[in-house]
């Protein structure tokens, strides 16, 4: 009877336990789904941020490769326009008194004189359009460098609250796991105790029967024999 009522003892204090580790590992679920619904949202904010890099990353090269080009165009109408300067300062071209003199009219004075200032003008032209097309794209490569860099930033920020919120949900599911151990190991053991004491209760309860069938077993001299 000792034994059974220790092993009853044994039994509320399991059962106790038990319950208790089933509630801290719910409340910790809990908590582990939160985080995962957080971590969830980071990666997603991580994922749209590498994406707006790198579509910054890919404009920055682009405008890179457009202020070569225009570099290299640029040096080529400095060289045209140099060329044509030269020619009308060494004689290539003819000048304003060959003109007068060659010319059969007024009018085709007018249309020759008028023809040579289009010519410079076109290609002074094209030297300013050349240099303000670089200049933009310049300072548009300037921009796009900065927002790369301040988007490579927020990336770096991103995934670092990812990986930290990440770390948290990992730590939670390793609690929860190892309440979740610490409760299957107790209610294994109850059902161990519970067993024992069952049997040492079944035990019990055949000797008293026995011993009560043996008081009713009559004696040597019968049921009125006289001591």
């Amino acid at each position: 009877r000792h034994a059974i009522g220790a092993g009853k003892a044994q039994e509320r204090t399991l059962a106790g336990a038990a319950t208790r580790l089933g509630r801290l590992e719910a409340a910790t679920q809990r908590e582990v789904t939160i985080l995962q619904g957080r971590v969830a949202a980071a990666q997603s904010d991580l994922d749209a941020a590498q994406a707006a890099q790198a579509r910054t990353a890919t404009a920055l090269a682009a405008a890179r490769a457009r202020v070569s080009r225009l570099r290299l165009r640029l040096g080529e109408v400095r060289a045209r326009l140099g060329e044509v300067l030269r020619s009308s300062y060494m004689g290539d071209q003819p000048d304003l008194i060959t003109v007068v003199l060659d010319a059969h009219g007024f009018e085709q004075l007018l249309e020759t004189v008028s023809f040579l200032q289009t010519v410079q003008r076109r290609d002074t032209e094209i030297l300013d359009l050349a240099r303000r097309a670089r200049r933009d794209a310049g300072h548009e490569q300037r921009v796009l460098a900065v927002l790369e860099a301040r988007r490579r930033a927020q990336v770096a920020v991103v995934l670092r609250r990812r990986n930290a919120l990440a770390s948290i949900a990992a730590g939670l599911r390793a609690r929860r796991d190892a309440l979740a151990q610490a409760r299957a190991a107790r209610l294994a053991l109850l059902s161990r105790v519970r067993a024992r004491r069952v049997q040492a209760e079944k035990t019990l309860t055949r000797l008293l029967a026995a011993r009560e069938r043996a008081a009713l077993v009559p004696g040597p001299g019968g049921p009125w024999a006289i001591p």
